[in-house]
């Protein structure tokens, strides 16, 4: 299967699994005061749902590179401009072939809206 660069967006990833060696880059997605800001910064995973998505993506493909973004907050919460800004962070800063999401929403009707705008 050919190598491809995906980007998980989830809750991060364990630092502990094999294929943590397939991680190019980690970004944590924070929300502070209405702000959104996206840093690169190990994306260590404590709830265990990107891992899990990561390790699922790697069985069928251990060629394949990751990068991470960290976008759950402390109670596993996303909000959908996190979501829409971690999007155009991706479109604008890094090279992915796909884009896995794995994340619930509250506020689909939103994001349609605003996606037409990306």
């Amino acid at each position: 299967m050919k190598s491809s660069t995906i980007a998980i967006i989830d809750s991060g990833i364990s630092p502990a699994v094999e294929f943590y060696k397939n991680v190019k880059q980690e970004f944590c997605v924070i929300e502070s005061n209405e702000t959104i800001e996206i840093i690169e910064i190990q994306a260590i995973d404590s709830f265990g749902h990107g891992t899990a998505v990561a390790s699922i993506i790697y069985q069928q493909n251990p060629d394949v590179s990751f990068i991470v973004f960290k976008i759950c907050n402390d109670v596993f919460e996303v909000t959908s401009q996190k979501l829409i800004d971690t999007l155009k962070f991706i479109e604008a800063n890094v090279k992915v072939d796909i884009i896995n999401i794995s994340a619930g929403l509250t506020y689909y009707r939103r994001l349609l809206r605003i996606e037409k705008h990306l």
